[in-house]
């Protein structure tokens, strides 16, 4: 698998906990949390039911895709943890995880962005997706 390719893939990780932050945020402000639970389970109200049913659909279909999300990251993550050395592991980790920038890793690990790049490349060509 190419670099390009193994970057893309870990930047999966970023764009699915924004995805499922945002979608736990409209759970919230559509009243469809209860006690950090997303409540899919409607009482029929009348004329409302129709109304009531497509909140329960809605409720579960961004519970579907919050889950989706959440599996994404966490298999990002695993494939991350099969990086064997620890510095390389660091560098993908506040790149991809952290959402750092390269300035900003350098000065964490103590290394020059040089050296940070040959780290980040040499941790690309371990990475095994």
């Amino acid at each position: 698998m190419t670099k390009e390719l193994k970057e893309a893939y870990l930047k999966q990780y970023m764009s699915a906990k924004r995805s499922a932050s945002r979608d736990m945020a409209i759970m919230e402000e559509l009243g469809l949390m209860e006690n950090n639970r997303i409540e899919t389970e409607y009482v029929k109200h009348g004329d409302m039911e129709e109304g009531v049913n497509f909140r329960k659909l809605f409720a579960e279909e961004l519970k579907t895709k919050i889950q989706e999300n959440k599996a994404i990251a966490r298999e990002v993550l695993k494939c991350i943890e099969q990086v064997p050395d620890r510095k390389e592991r660091e560098c993908i980790k506040m790149r991809y995880i952290a959402g750092m920038t390269w300035n900003e890793i350098a000065k964490e690990l103590g290394y020059s962005l040089a050296h940070v790049f040959r780290i980040h490349k040499k941790a690309l060509e371990r990475l095994e997706i």
